[in-house]
């Protein structure tokens, strides 16, 4: 039998080969939302009211119905919409049923009772709802469900000592974050499994009353919140990077309506939820007099699209048209470049190294977000990368091989920020300002080649001779 001689494999075949390996990449390795309360767009700061009640006052209410609190929308598999909202002074959780989240039917009966303010995630293939409970004092409880609306209370505490108004939501790298309200200060707590917690040391938010929370496309998690002093005069808002630190933004999001109508005496909101068509609604509960746990129905408002940012520039353009630099340097990983040292390290081709492969997306992102491009969907990533460059002494390029455990990470933002810079994560761009450049629109989102299997099939075809795999 003859021997094999090394045939050489053709380089169309080594193409076409990476394609539809990163196409398959892309197909089978997307994974589902991250969590419940995830966002694709960014919601402005501007909320516009929508007409009409969401759920009003009916003859099905049970006897002494007076007040509809702290309303919550979860979607179901399939998209079925379904809100929990507790009865003031009743001690009831029920629910209503909805397919636009617009048009609400309630359901008959109490799905617990003895509750108040729950949030509903999946939890494999059970629902658990968290609630606050009077007794014994106010604590957190949680329930579980197949289908749910009906409810089995878990044994135990999952917090006590005053802790109200459960917040959940999954963490990327797993395990829960609980954001619940002691007094009237937003606290935290993490659990690997939602059943067991620990509470987080220091406040997240001082001198807010119930709210909703939603993470960004970039990670960030944004907290809106009812004031506290004076009491349900507004919503407000606040943001994290990392979940823990939160910055108040400037403003009002929400605020009552004018006298006479059936939101002027308050307004709180406990749930927030994106739509297929990109609609961000917020659900709130409104009364028409100061006290909000009377007469209080709920209503909905959406979230202004933002746009007219500038849309980004893969690095491509940004190498070949250094005329357009809003800034002559960037800082990389902590080290200060110059735009011609930038567009050098622009201009080096990888080969494997997986500081290079990060620093050109880097480069690019830094250059677009200098631009106007909004920064809120990539900052966490911008980060992530500035740290890994900067466990690194000196100056790029760092040679680290792309199957080391950091190449890994640096690839895997490298490809977070190639989405970034393709539009993948700002649908709702504009024109760049005084870019007298024509260039297509950028690709829409679904449709971008997995960056590590482009930048392995880059190196592997600029080698000059064949490299065994090493792990």
């Amino acid at each position: 039998m003859p021997r094999n001689t090394g045939m050489a494999v053709p380089r169309w075949f080594v193409l076409g080969l990476l394609l539809a390996i990163g196409a398959g990449l892309l197909l089978g390795s997307a994974p589902a939302s991250a969590s419940h309360l995830d966002l694709s767009v960014i919601p402005s700061d501007t909320w516009i009211k929508e007409s009409g009640v969401r759920l009003d006052f009916s003859p099905e209410d049970p006897p002494g119905t007076i007040s509809f609190h702290t309303p919550y929308v979860f979607r179901f598999p399939g998209g079925a919409l379904r809100m929990y909202y507790d009865i003031t002074d009743i001690g009831e959780i029920r629910s209503a049923i909805s397919s636009d989240g617009l048009t609400w039917a309630k359901e008959p009966g109490a799905r617990l009772t003895g509750g108040a303010h729950s949030h509903v995630i999946q939890s494999g293939s059970l629902y658990r709802l968290y609630f606050e409970t009077p007794s014994p004092g106010e604590s957190i409880r949680s329930a579980t469900s197949t289908d749910g609306l009906t409810w089995a209370i878990e044994p135990g505490l999952r917090l006590g000592d005053g802790a109200r108004d459960p917040v959940v939501v999954e963490i990327s790298s797993g395990g829960y974050r609980m954001y619940f309200r002691s007094d009237l200060d937003i606290r935290s707590a993490t659990s690997p499994d939602g059943l067991s917690w620990t509470v987080e040391a220091g406040v997240r938010i001082p001198n807010a009353r119930e709210f909703a929370a939603v993470r960004l496309p970039g990670g960030s998690i944004v907290v809106y919140y009812g004031q506290a002093d004076p009491a349900f005069a507004s919503i407000r808002s606040a943001r994290s990077v990392d979940g823990l630190a939160f910055a108040l933004d400037p403003g009002e999001r929400l605020v009552p309506g004018p006298p006479g109508s059936l939101d002027a005496g308050g307004v709180l909101t406990t749930s927030i939820l994106q739509f297929a068509d990109g609609t961000v609604r917020m659900y709130y509960q409104g009364a028409p007099r100061a006290d909000i746990n009377n007469e209080a129905r709920v209503f909905s408002a959406v979230a202004e699209r933002r746009t007219g940012l500038p849309c980004p520039f893969s690095q491509g353009f940004w190498k070949t048209h250094p005329g357009a630099w809003p800034v002559p340097s960037l800082v990389l990983g902590g080290e200060t470049y110059t735009k011609s040292e930038l567009l050098s390290v622009l201009k080096s081709p990888p080969k494997g190294d997986a500081s290079l492969i990060l620093a050109h997306q880097l480069i690019a992102t830094k250059l677009n977000t200098a631009n106007g491009s909004d920064p809120v969907p990539i900052e966490n990533t911008i980060a992530d990368a500035d740290r890994l460059l900067a466990g690194f002494a000196g100056r790029l390029p760092y040679g680290v091989k792309a199957s080391s455990r950091v190449g890994q990470e640096m690839t895997a933002f490298a490809s977070e920020l190639d989405r970034y810079n393709n539009g993948a994560l700002t649908p709702d761009c504009g024109p760049g300002p005084g870019l007298e450049v024509h260039l297509p629109k950028p690709p829409a989102p679904g449709i971008v080649l997995p960056l590590t299997a482009v930048a392995f099939g880059a190196w592997l075809l600029g080698s000059s001779r064949s490299k065994p795999f090493r792990h």
